[in-house]
C-alpha cells in the first residue's frame, strides 16, 4: 500500500481532530515530513535486527543504520517541540505501521505508529525527573508492593485510547492536557500512599510540584503554594508530610 492510501485508510480509521491552535500550512508540512523520518527503511530494519533498540549492536557497525537510527531520534524530538499542534498529525499515523525504532524500554513495538504515541504519551504524561525510581513495583501505606500505576494503565487507555482523549480534551489548553493527564497519576499515586515520608517526596510530592507549574502557565494564582512545596521537598521537612497518605506508623526520612 503505497504512502498516501495507507494515510487515508488511517485517517477513516480514527476520529479527526481540531484544536484551537492549528498549525499553520508551513507547520503541518514540516510535521508531516518529521513523521516521514521516523521510518525506518525497511530493508535495514530487517537485515539489522537489534538495531532497531541500539544501533551499537549491529555486529556490522553499519554507518547506515546508525544514520538512521539517529534520523528517527532527532525526528521524534522535533515532532515534540510542535507540541499539541502535531497531536492531529500524530494520530493520523497511530495504526501506521512501517517500521522505526523503539522509544520506550521494555516495548516490544518499533512502528512509525507506536513512535507517534509515544511523542504524544511523553508529552502529556510530563513526568518530572525526581518522580520514581527504576522498577515496576513500589511499596505502599500498606507495606506492600504495588506495581507503579504508570506501568499498568494511563488515562488514555481509560478513554478507550488517545485518540479518544484527545477529541474528549481537544478544547483544553496544551498545559490543561498536561494537568490532566498528571492529576490522574497522582490519584492513583495517592491510593498507594507512602511507607514513610521519603516515599512521599519520591513518589507523590513531584506530581503535586509538577501539577501546580503547569497551572502557573495557565495564569492560575499558585505561587505561593507552589514555593511551599518546592521548599518542602528541598528540606526534606517530614512535618509537612500529609499524614493520611502515610502508614499508621509512619518512619522519618533519612
Amino acid at each position: 500500500m503505497t504512502t498516501k492510501l495507507l494515510s487515508l485508510a488511517i485517517c477513516l480509521a480514527i476520529p479527526s481532530l481540531s484544536f484551537a491552535n492549528p498549525a499553520t500550512r508551513k507547520e503541518e508540512k514540516a510535521i508531516r515530513s518529521l513523521i516521514e523520518d521516523l521510518v525506518f527503511t525497511e530493508e535495514k530494519a530487517k537485515a539489522s535486527g537489534t538495531t532497531l533498540i541500539r544501533p551499537e549492536n549491529d555486529s556490522k557497525n553499519d554507518k547506515e543504520c546508525q544514520r538512521q537510527f539517529e534520523k528517527c531520534q532527532q525526528a521524534f524530538v522535533k515532532l515534540s517541540d510542535f507540541k499539541a499542534k502535531a497531536f492531529p498529525f500524530l494520530v493520523e499515523h497511530l495504526e501506521d505501521n512501517r517500521p522505526s525504532i523503539h522509544f520506550r524500554n521494555h516495548s516490544s513495538g518499533h512502528s512509525v505508529g507506536n513512535a507517534c504515541y509515544w511523542v504524544i504519551y511523553f508529552q502529556l504524561q510530563d513526568r518530572p525527573r525526581n518522580y520514581s525510581s527504576y522498577g515496576y513495583r513500589r511499596t505502599g501505606r500498606d507495606g506492600k508492593k504495588h506495581p507503579k500505576p504508570y506501568w499498568t494503565g494511563n488515562p488514555f487507555y481509560e478513554a478507550g485510547g488517545v485518540a479518544k482523549w484527545l477529541k474528549v480534551n481537544k478544547d483544553l489548553s496544551y498545559p490543561e492536557m498536561q494537568i490532566k493527564c498528571l492529576q490522574w497519576l497522582l490519584e492513583q499515586e495517592k491510593k498507594i500512599g507512602a511507607p514513610d515520608a521519603e516515599g512521599y517526596f519520591v513518589n507523590i510530592l513531584p506530581l503535586e510540584i509538577r501539577v501546580l507549574e503547569r497551572k502557573a502557565e495557565t495564569g492560575a494564582n499558585v505561587t505561593a503554594e507552589l514555593k511551599r512545596l518546592r521548599t518542602v521537598l528541598k528540606n526534606k521537612d517530614v512535618t509537612a508530610v500529609p499524614i493520611g497518605l502515610l502508614s499508621d506508623k509512619p518512619s522519618k526520612a533519612k
